[in-house]
């Protein structure tokens, strides 16, 4: 985890208002592809922790298994940097006209 900035995890946070920023923060490491060990480690807890942890992120967001986070987290995080492109072009449009 050498070198992974903490702080960049939370410039999406706004998109996953449903979550704590516990399940937040573990949802996002594994849709980053970081395993269930690695995410006890960064988070400084233990494997059972983020076990429980997505187990109550499947019961709140109704999700029948972790590579459905996953997969939820990525789309939405696509959609939100699409929106971002769209939105910086509209800007650069507007204050070139």
């Amino acid at each position: 985890m050498k070198g992974f900035a903490k702080e960049k995890l939370y410039k999406f946070r706004n998109e996953f208002p449903e979550l704590t920023d516990a399940q937040y923060e573990t949802a996002m490491l594994l849709s980053i592809g970081i395993n269930k060990k690695d995410i006890a480690v960064f988070r400084n807890v233990s494997y059972v922790v983020v076990r429980d942890t997505l187990q109550e992120i499947k019961n709140r967001m109704d999700f029948y298994s972790v590579n459905h986070i996953q997969s939820v987290f990525q789309c939405r995080l696509v959609t939100f940097g699409l929106t971002q492109c769209v939105l910086n072009e509209i800007n650069r449009h507007n204050t070139n006209s």
